[in-house]
């Protein structure tokens, strides 16, 4: 007789393989977007079983048709993923982002701010307001509660709240 540490380890075995076997299946019918035909062919086969008239006469035609435009949505949505990731590698060079206030000095190693968009400001504010963004702060973390970062500038300090690792605005004190 098997010891049942044994027993239950080769079970285990043949459980985690058939689990990956179903996950691999399942896998391949996600990339190849084939779920909606797996959905027709196995109601279609259930009805079979149950009434005996899917697979001939009229029920075969309908069938067959409930197929092949399962199978066209499949290619039409693969091709369609295809194209989309490829998009990115063979797309037009001229394309242009919108411009930012510190687009001259973007290192890419500050983290993005986000921040409720200003009221309308008479031109010589909106100059200001510029130089007021191109200043860079120092970043630090406030020590009392960790999901906050503080931003010190030369005549203020800002506060922000980590949100989904991006910093989200929550107010601004003035030096004095």
């Amino acid at each position: 007789m098997i010891p049942v540490k044994l027993r239950l380890f080769g079970f285990g075995l043949i459980a985690k393989a058939i689990g990956a076997f179903f996950k691999l299946i399942y896998k391949v019918l996600a990339v190849f977007h084939l779920q909606a035909l797996l959905f027709v062919v196995v109601l279609g086969v259930i009805l079979e079983v149950a009434t005996g008239k899917v697979f001939s006469g009229t029920g075969g035609v309908l069938f067959g048709l409930a197929v092949t435009f399962t199978v066209i949505y499949a290619v039409i949505r693969t091709t369609a993923g295809v194209t989309n990731a490829f998009s990115g590698l063979f797309g037009s060079k001229n394309k242009k982002k919108a411009p930012t206030p510190d687009d001259d000095e973007d290192d890419g190693d500050e983290p993005e701010i986000i921040k409720p968009q200003p009221k309308e400001q008479k031109h010589k504010e909106r100059k200001k307001q510029k130089a007021y963004y191109r200043e860079k702060p120092k970043y630090f973390r406030v020590r009392q509660n960790s999901d906050y970062v503080m931003a010190e500038y030369s005549d203020r300090y800002e506060l922000f709240k980590i949100v989904d690792g991006r910093l989200v605005y929550v107010r601004t004190d003035r030096k004095e």
